[in-house]
């Protein structure tokens, strides 16, 4: 998950909102700031915490797989140059 789709998902988000709260705080005389902390962000804070969980999720769940593979490649590199290793005699008459 990139930022790019969280940002479009808190987009969409905002977009579903309802227009009836902001018409009625509007009406009432609120300001903008009273608008969006008193009326948008209570409404949309539980989709967008979902969002963010989600993307949490998915990015713990790639980086896991990502680990795996990393583990299981390096071990299974070790094992091989293990085996050649053992297979081929040493030669230390060079070092003399």
């Amino acid at each position: 998950m990139t930022l790019g789709f969280l940002t479009r998902a808190f987009m969409e988000t905002i977009e579903d909102f309802g227009t009836e709260k902001i018409q009625a705080l509007q009406a009432t005389g609120a300001t903008y700031l009273q608008i969006i902390f008193q009326g948008l962000i209570p409404e949309i804070a539980i989709a967008l915490m979902s969002w963010i969980l989600y993307m949490i999720e998915n990015n713990v769940r790639d980086a896991t797989l990502v680990g795996l593979l990393t583990v299981l490649a390096l071990a299974l590199s070790l094992t091989s140059t293990l085996k050649v290793c053992a297979m081929a005699p040493l030669d230390w008459s060079y070092l003399l």
